[in-house]
């Protein structure tokens, strides 16, 4: 899948531009204006896959009843065929299209992807690898046993086929590579808290050795 190669490389040059700032940028926990910090935007990333993945694991490989993030089972979790999407889940996937497209900030539709608490860098990087190459394949698998087939089901736009799914991960992704790069404009970066903050850092002056 061409969009899944997009996504490997957009996630790569992501883990690389944050690996490269210095440790009081890469291992903030608070940010200028009580936003995100650049790894816990990393870290929403690493959950929205892992979250569909573990809708996708929930399933028996090559069932149509998959629905990313929720329990098995129930009717009421079962993705929607494609056939029968509602106005308002329609409805709800141009609304979120235009929120990428426009770069909007709405609230999360869920809170199982806040970056809460904030994870470090090496631990978020070393989680995300794993899962992304876990999601590939399942996709892939589900793209040829059932292309048309459901395989998970957004809060707002609903029930979504394998090229959907990855088609609104790239969107996902390219929305928060922008936001990122907002956070990361250098009169910024200076303003971030480090988790454990040495006295230059806290605007400080250093304590003279004592004898």
């Amino acid at each position: 899948m061409q969009v899944m190669e997009e996504l490997d490389e957009i996630r790569t040059r992501l883990l690389a531009i944050v690996r490269a700032h210095p440790e009081s940028v890469r291992e903030a926990t608070r940010a200028p204006g009580g936003g995100w910090t650049p790894t816990q935007v990393l870290q929403h990333l690493y959950l929205v896959e892992a979250l569909m993945l573990a809708g996708l694991e929930a399933q028996p490989t090559g069932s149509a009843d998959r629905s990313a993030g929720q329990p098995a089972g129930g009717s009421e979790n079962r993705p929607a065929s494609r056939g029968t999407r509602s106005l308002r889940h329609r409805l709800g996937g141009l609304a979120v299209h235009l929120v990428f497209r426009l770069g909007l900030r709405v609230r999360m539709p869920t809170h199982r992807v806040n970056p809460e608490p904030p994870l470090p860098f090496s631990e978020v990087e070393e989680r995300w690898v794993p899962v992304a190459r876990k999601l590939r394949s399942r996709l892939e698998e589900a793209r040829v046993s059932a292309p048309g087939a459901p395989v998970m089901r957004h809060p707002v736009s609903g029930p979504l086929d394998p090229d959907e799914a990855a088609s609104f991960l790239l969107k996902h992704m390219r929305h928060h590579e922008a936001q990122l790069q907002r956070i990361l404009v250098p009169a910024r970066t200076t303003a971030f808290q480090p988790a454990n903050p040495t006295p230059s850092e806290r605007g400080e002056r250093e304590s003279p050795p004592t004898a």
